[in-house]
């Protein structure tokens, strides 16, 4: 992970669940601190269910909620390289 952003905890799962900003990724790890990659992309406007600068990570059932906050830091190891129209929020099936 280069910087991860979002953490939130899952009762059910067991699990955290960790958002990469600047990779546009996100991950769970379990309580044995196996991390799995829930999933990634390149630049992407949003569209598609894909990630834009996630941020958040929210846990509901069997879905995880991103977040995504479209920044641009002008790094260059961010996959994000311009802001561009909302696409606000991506999901991640568990099933």
């Amino acid at each position: 992970m280069i910087a991860s952003d979002g953490i939130q905890w899952s009762e059910d799962s067991q699990a955290l669940y960790i958002t990469d900003l600047f990779d546009n990724a996100a991950y769970s790890i379990d309580v044995n601190g196996k991390t799995t990659l829930l999933t990634k992309n390149k630049d992407s406007d949003g569209t598609n269910n894909e990630l834009d600068g996630p941020g958040e990570a929210i846990v509901r059932g069997n879905t995880v909620y991103i977040t995504n906050f479209d920044a641009v830091f002008d790094a260059p190891n961010m996959a994000n390289t311009q802001a561009d129209a909302p696409f606000t929020i991506s999901t991640v099936s568990l099933k």
